[in-house]
């Protein structure tokens, strides 16, 4: 298997928030692992 992984800064932020995580070998009884946690970009709360 082979995997692949891309991310963007967006146009709001001037860092980064997404995080990747790729593991190909097994993890715990999981023959693989991938998660994606996508940074919230240019969410506006309101107060």
């Amino acid at each position: 298997m082979k995997s692949i992984a891309k991310t963007h800064i967006g146009n709001v932020r001037k860092e980064n928030q997404d995080i990747i995580f790729q593991s190909l070998e097994g993890v715990s009884s999981l023959p693989n692992l991938f998660i994606v946690a996508d940074g919230m970009g240019g969410i506006v709360l309101e107060r």
